[in-house]
Parts: structure tokens; sequence; C-alpha cells
């Protein structure tokens, strides 16, 4: 067997974490499956984006720990969405490893005409997020509760409850 095949076989038999998520903002539900090496691969909490349509029309984050226990979900703001803007001939690219199955040459120029290429286009509404802005202040305190000891004691947005929190009465001086 060689390395490449003994590499294939390990990340065919990687572990496997399915975890339920609900939209923070709908409360749809699906369960979903991914490598178990994210999650392991982290200190404490590991930050999974769920895009939209994966369950819903919503994009999200959960905040899931090494138990796989998800600790919160966090919506999205601001999201950028992508269109296909004409790209011109000229804008070519050196790179190192080319994603292109028939080349394998690490220094070949590639053309991104090549690519189903897309970029990142910007829609802002400044009234949507002015809106979203506003913390409510229930919604302030369910996020310390659920995240507290990930909070460091100077954070000045968290400061009152840190202040009242008596479970870190011992780290405020």
């Amino acid at each position: 067997m060689t390395s490449v095949d003994e590499k294939s076989q390990s990340i065919q038999y990687e572990a496997v974490a399915k975890i339920l998520f609900i939209c923070p903002k709908c409360k749809s539900t699906k369960k979903l499956e991914f490598p178990r090496s994210v999650v392991d691969k982290t200190n404490n909490l590991t930050t999974i984006s769920i895009p939209k349509f994966l369950i819903c029309d919503h994009a999200f984050q959960a905040f899931v720990d090494k138990n796989l226990k998800i600790r919160g979900y966090q919506s999205v703001d601001f999201e950028f969405e992508n269109s296909s803007p004409n790209i011109d001939s000229n804008d070519m690219v050196k790179t190192e490893n080319p994603i292109k199955k028939e080349e394998k040459n690490p220094n070949k120029e590639v053309n991104f005409k090549d690519f189903n290429f897309e970029v990142n286009k910007v829609f802002y509404n400044p009234k949507h997020f002015e809106e979203e802005k506003k913390i409510n202040k229930d919604e302030l305190k369910q996020v310390y509760e659920d995240f507290w000891e990930y909070i460091p004691s100077n954070n000045s947005i968290f400061e009152n409850f840190i202040k009242e929190d008596s479970r870190r009465i011992h780290f405020i001086k």
C-alpha cells in the first residue's frame, strides 16, 4: 500500500460527529454530520457556521464544546452574498497549488477564467444594520450566562453582569 492509499484510507475512517442544530430565529432543526477532528483541534469552543438554506432560510453560528454540546447560537447580522462578476482575462495569478485535476505543475500561471469563480459582493442596508445592532438586555444576559467562563473579566459589554456574578467574584479586584 502506498502512502497516498494510506492517507485516503485514514480520511475514509475518520470519526464523525452528529449534532442536532436549531436555528435561533425560526427554530428549524436538522441533524448534521461533520468530522469529529474539527472539535478536537480547538482549545475550548468550536464555532460552526451554518450557511443559509442548509437548515432554513437563515445563516447562523453554533458554539460547540469538546463534549459536542451546543453552548449557544448566534444569528448572523451581516452576510456577504456571492455574485459572478466578469473577470478580465489579464487577471492572472501565480499559485503554489493550482486546483486543477488535469494540471499538476505547481508553478503554472492560473487564469481564473478557467474556474467557476465567484467574488463576494456586499449588500448593505444601513437601516437594517442599525436595528440589528440594538442589543436587548435579556439577550445579552442570556449570552453571558451561556458563555460566562469564556468572557474576560475586563469585557466592557458584560461589565455589569461580571460585577454581579458570584461565580466570578474571586476574579475581580
